[in-house]
């Protein structure tokens, strides 16, 4: 993180730019309520334009001074090569243009969420260090390929799991979490959910930029067909190998899962009924969605494939 870094990246990130504009508090508002709140990945050019109209009425009727411009002209230059803080595009099957939140505007609003979240609520330092120790461990014992590891780690879990067997028959009584411990690690809950659900975004952009490669090299017609194909199907390939792309794919398979669903689905069940959580109605209702959001976005992800396919 030298100065001459920070320099060219606070001159070029569209991230930054957001956070410097002079209706950066307007814009990150609207953006947020019409794609997080309501949890919608990508939006027709008909249901924004009134959403934004009706937000800068709003505007107005608290005395905000801020996008005062037609709701068009906006949306225009924050889906501009310069700002790219919207992402505009032809969706098949539409007639209309289609927007979605860009990686860049996802890092903004992840950011500022967990600022105010910070600012207005407590921070989970026991869950998180606790996590961080498990990730740890867990890393230690699945890079290990000597059997014994292995085995020395069963083996541990096996004597503690059965030590707090014979605690629980012998008293009748189990320590559980209290409130304190059961809200924080909800809330560290919700906004790794909301990370990843923000993650998807740069994913996608992966496969845009494949696809963008070989339009152009279509469009100028740098090579034959055959030789276009080769490259494209080769840089797809390498995407699946790097870390990224391997990834996705496993989350793919593990969110796809009828066997998995049904175990989150039965884990959110009983996470709605605790009491210590009533309060906690926007986290809730993320954990409710999620099963569905997280389709939804593996969905949008894999058209961009097809959208490659079909080039």
């Amino acid at each position: 993180m030298t100065p001459e870094r920070l320099l060219i990246h606070f001159k070029t990130s569209p991230a930054i730019g957001l956070l410097q504009a002079r209706n950066a508090p307007f814009v990150v508002s609207f953006l947020h309520q019409q794609f997080k709140q309501s949890r919608i990945i990508a939006i027709p050019h008909s249901d924004l334009l009134p959403a934004l109209s009706s937000f800068q009425e709003r505007l107005q009727e608290i005395g905000c001074d801020g996008l005062r411009d037609k709701p068009e002209e906006y949306l225009r230059d924050w889906s501009s090569s310069e700002k790219r803080w919207l992402h505009r595009f032809l969706e098949a099957g539409r007639n209309e243009p289609m927007y979605q939140l860009t990686p860049h505007s996802e890092v903004v609003i992840e950011f500022l969420e967990r600022a105010l979240q910070q600012d207005l609520s407590f921070v989970g330092t026991e869950s998180r260090l606790r996590l961080v120790i498990q990730a740890l461990e867990e890393l230690l014992i699945g890079s290990s390929d000597d059997p014994a590891v292995r085995l020395q780690h069963l083996r541990d879990e096996q004597t503690r799991i059965a030590a707090e067997i014979e605690t629980i028959e012998m008293h009748g009584r189990v320590t559980a979490f209290g409130p304190t411990r059961i809200r924080e690690q909800f809330a560290l809950a919700v906004q790794m959910l909301r990370q990843l659900q923000g993650d998807f975004r740069s994913v996608e952009e992966k496969f845009k930029e494949i696809t963008r490669q070989v339009q152009q090299r279509q469009v100028l017609g740098l090579d034959s067909r055959g030789g276009i194909l080769g490259d494209a199907l080769e840089a797809e390939d390498e995407l699946k190998r790097q870390d990224q792309g391997i990834s996705f794919f496993e989350f793919l398979k593990f969110i796809q899962s009828p066997q998995q669903q049904d175990r989150l689905q039965a884990v959110i069940k009983q996470l709605l009924q605790l009491k210590e959580l009533v309060d906690q109605t926007d986290g809730l209702e993320t954990i409710r969605q999620m099963v569905r959001g997280l389709l939804d976005e593996a969905e949008k992800v894999l058209q961009t494939t097809r959208r490659l396919s079909a080039s």
